[in-house]
């Protein structure tokens, strides 16, 4: 039988601080929580010690919650899975777009490109309404607000 908790554990002492908040911070809630179900309250503490207070506060609602819920050892360990699935994410991709860095990265690469102009230099043409849009706004004309 797989131990997903060990495994969920062993994944997050493996990345690097930086890593492991940011990878923690993108999984939802309830499924941060399913994944630490079964866990011991030291191991539950050492994972939420890598994440912000609120999202900390959120997860142990959502434990509790859990406590009063049937929940069944598929649904567990489909969560647990997606968890080590999100945990294992390439570096690259997964720590990109976030707030946090390392600050052993150089950040002195080449200045963005320009995309204030579009394709031959003209400038680029403003976006369209959306179509979505155009039946709100004429409700609301209608309607006096």
């Amino acid at each position: 039988m797989i131990d997903y908790t060990q495994r969920l554990i062993r994944r997050i002492r493996s990345l690097s601080p930086v890593s492991a908040q940011n990878r923690l911070m993108k999984i939802p809630d309830r499924e941060l929580a399913l994944s630490m179900m079964y866990m011991d309250q030291v191991d539950r503490e050492m994972i939420l010690s890598n994440v912000s207070r609120e999202k900390s506060r959120r997860v142990a609602e959502e434990l509790s919650l859990h406590e009063h819920l049937r929940i069944r050892y598929d649904q567990y360990r489909r969560a647990a899975e997606r968890v080590i699935v999100q945990l294992t994410g390439a570096q690259e991709s997964s720590d990109r777009s976030s707030n946090i860095r390392d600050r052993t990265i150089d950040r002195t690469g080449p200045q963005a490109p320009d995309t204030s102009r579009g394709a031959g230099g003209r400038p680029a043409q403003s976006a369209p309404l959306c179509s979505y849009l155009r039946p709100i706004r004429a409700r609301r004309r209608d309607s006096g607000g």
